[in-house]
Parts: C-alpha cells; sequence; structure tokens
C-alpha cells in the first residue's frame, strides 16, 4: 500500500476558540484545498494580490493550525483496494483514544474518527480484497485492546460536497 502522510499533530487546547477568517484567507484556502501544489506566486496571481501578502496569509494560517499540512491524493481505488468503513465499539471511553491512536497506526487505516452514538470510532480503511477484509475485522482490529465489537461496510459509492454521485474507483483519496 501507500506510504501515509500526516499532517502534523493539531493541538486544540492551543487555540482559544474558531480562526476569524476574511474574504483573502478564504480565498487562498479554496485555492489550496483544490491544488495544495499551486504556489504562492500563482495564488497571488489568481487573486490579484503580491506574492509577499498571500505568503504572510499562508504562514499565519498555518501558525494558527488552520492549514495543518499538505498532502498528496493518490486514489487508492485505482488501485485496486476497496474502501471501507468500519464501525468500532470499545469497551470504555478511556480505550476509545488508545484504540484511536493504535488504529491509525495500522497500514489499511486512511482516517480514524471519534464519534457520538452507539458507536465509539468510524474507521476509514482500504484492502485489497474481501479475504483482506476478513483478516482486518477477525484479526488486527479485534486484536487491538479495548475493541469489543467491529462491523464493516464496503462503500459503493459518495457524494461529494457539490452534491453530485461520484464512482468510488474515480474518488481521489484525500
Amino acid at each position: 500500500m501507500t506510504e501515509k502522510v500526516r499532517a502534523a499533530p493539531v493541538d486544540h487546547q492551543a487555540t482559544a476558540g474558531p480562526v476569524v477568517l476574511d474574504e483573502l484567507d478564504r480565498s487562498v484556502l479554496a485555492l489550496l484545498r483544490a491544488d495544495a501544489r499551486m504556489s504562492v506566486r500563482a495564488i497571488a496571481r489568481e487573486l490579484n494580490r503580491s506574492p509577499g501578502a498571500v505568503g504572510e496569509r499562508i504562514a499565519r494560517l498555518e501558525a494558527a493550525q488552520v492549514i495543518t499540512g499538505y498532502h498528496a491524493e493518490v486514489d487508492l481505488a485505482r488501485l485496486g483496494y476497496m474502501h471501507t468503513l468500519v464501525v468500532v465499539r470499545t469497551n470504555d471511553d478511556q480505550h476509545s483514544d488508545s484504540c484511536a491512536e493504535a488504529l491509525s497506526h495500522l497500514e489499511e487505516v486512511h482516517t480514524v474518527w471519534t464519534v457520538t452514538g452507539s458507536w465509539d470510532l468510524v474507521v476509514e480503511c482500504y484492502v485489497r480484497d474481501a479475504f483482506h477484509l476478513r483478516e482486518l475485522l477477525q484479526g488486527t482490529l479485534r486484536g487491538v485492546e479495548g475493541v469489543i465489537h467491529t462491523e464493516a461496510m464496503i462503500v459503493l459509492d459518495s457524494v461529494g460536497a457539490a452534491g453530485q454521485q461520484t464512482d468510488e474507483r474515480e474518488r481521489p483519496v484525500s
């Protein structure tokens, strides 16, 4: 599988509250979200601003932990992997954090969310096939201390932010 690229850990305690953004901040973020490789010079040209002003905004957004990292998107479905979600119940709240941490280091795991409701964690995974999924569920995930129940779902397709349905094989992995 591909090597994981992780953003720097975010210290949610370090900020007192939400960061206030102006229109320039939002425009810079929109351009970077569309193309994280876009240069400061190109962003400045697109927004009709100086490269220095844009560079300062990006530095400020990084310092405020609004921008937490840059990464390449790899479409694992195009490499033959199945996009799978696994919901996990742990034996108590104390194990949720340690389970999330342990699960986040597994090769198959892309993202782990701590959630409310009857499940404790939602784990986004990519597996080669049904046998790999079974191995992940019955061996690896259940072997993590604190995990008491899992349930898997294979993603068939998804709807993007614009409301468009996308074929899972054509959806980039972020």
